[in-house]
């Protein structure tokens, strides 16, 4: 399971970006588990209670996260 730290500059400096980021409950303070990396695909799906997330790599990249106990 992991903790969304900090979201990058970067990424805040994209409005559409943090709409969708936070639709997905993709927000600093949030626990995750990671479900699957599909390097095929470049992305990633994150699973907290009922609701997926699904990241490219480029994205999740450029968002912190600490690993943290269940």
């Amino acid at each position: 399971m992991v903790e969304i730290m900090m979201i990058t500059k970067e990424l805040e400096d994209s409005e559409e970006l943090l709409k969708i980021l936070h639709t997905q409950q993709v927000i600093p303070g949030r626990k995750y588990q990671v479900i699957s990396c599909a390097d095929v695909m470049s992305s990633m799906t994150l699973q907290q209670e009922e609701q997926p997330a699904i990241l490219t790599f480029y994205i999740a990249d450029k968002i912190y996260v600490v690993q943290v106990e269940d």
